[in-house]
């Protein structure tokens, strides 16, 4: 008798065993799992998949596999300087509209090579700025800016509307990455802003160095003085009457965007046209 009960208590204790691993394996599926991590924001869950942000860069996707993936030695985490981040189709997107200041490891970058205090524009009057965008494939992405402090909000705001309306940008990339040189720069179709120079041809400073000034998709908005096109290869781009993708038309969101905050458009001046370029003009600081 004493034998029976021994093994029925047995049976009771494994199948009890059983239940509360597969309590906490379907609870584990079902995205309620809490992982504690040092210096992280709460994990969320999200169609089965733990998402976090961090906060100095941009938005890095965790799977729900129950591991970190910087201890995978066959996928690495890190990347290039301002490289994009695309969606997947088993990861969940979360765009970013941020303002930072500009930290050491970005101005050792930027120091002498699209920085030069040429404008006189101190490093602490300049952010860095996180804008997530779609891609001329459809993608979501993330990428970097710099502008003025002063118009740091436009732009945030105005990549908001470009994100919302799925406005295509081809890249967004910090232009140290082109060497600081604007012609790389065009050439990559990438969008930027602050770029410490002169402006093209001349001694004159250029809006881009105060951190006031913005190109977007060069290629298909370029800048055109009679026969000369920059980049070159926008010349297909040159009739704007015929539409093609990433072109900014006059009344669009894009133009649209930037002109209800009082930016300049360069496909409104008489003598020449730069249609990938907005400015804004700051009493005080480039007027």
């Amino acid at each position: 008798m004493k034998k029976s009960f021994f093994a029925y208590l047995s049976i009771g204790l494994a199948i009890s065993i059983c239940i509360t691993y597969i309590i906490i394996d379907m609870t584990s599926h079902a995205g309620i799992r809490t992982l504690s991590i040092s210096a992280q924001p709460t994990l969320r869950a999200d169609n089965n998949h733990h998402i976090f942000e961090v906060t100095d860069d941009v938005p890095i996707f965790w799977p729900d596999n129950g591991k970190d993936p910087s201890e995978d030695k066959n996928e690495s985490t890190s990347k290039d300087d301002d490289q994009d981040v695309n969606e997947d189709e088993d990861l969940v997107f979360i765009p970013v509209f941020k303002e930072m200041p500009i930290d050491d490891q970005v101005f050792n970058l930027m120091d002498q090579v699209s920085y030069h205090n040429l404008s006189g524009i101190a490093l602490s009057n300049l952010r860095l700025l996180q804008v997530s965008y779609y891609d001329f494939q459809g993608d979501q992405q993330t990428g970097r800016l710099i502008v003025h402090y002063m118009v740091a909000t436009d732009i945030l705001e105005i990549f908001t509307d470009l994100y919302e309306a799925r406005y295509p940008i081809d890249k967004v990339r910090l232009v140290h990455n082109y060497e600081g040189l604007d012609d790389l720069s065009m050439a990559d179709n990438n969008s930027h802003a602050f770029n410490d120079r002169l402006i093209g041809g001349s001694s004159k400073i250029s809006n881009h160095a105060y951190g006031l000034a913005i190109d977007i998709n060069p290629i298909q908005n370029p800048y055109v003085a009679g026969r000369l096109i920059l980049p070159p290869e926008g010349e297909s781009f040159v009739n704007r009457n015929i539409f093609q993708q990433g072109m900014i038309l006059k009344g669009d969101i894009c133009y649209n965007a930037f002109i209800s905050r009082g930016w300049q458009w360069g496909g409104d001046w008489s003598t020449l046209k730069d249609y990938q370029h907005f400015e804004k003009i700051i009493p005080g600081v480039n007027d």
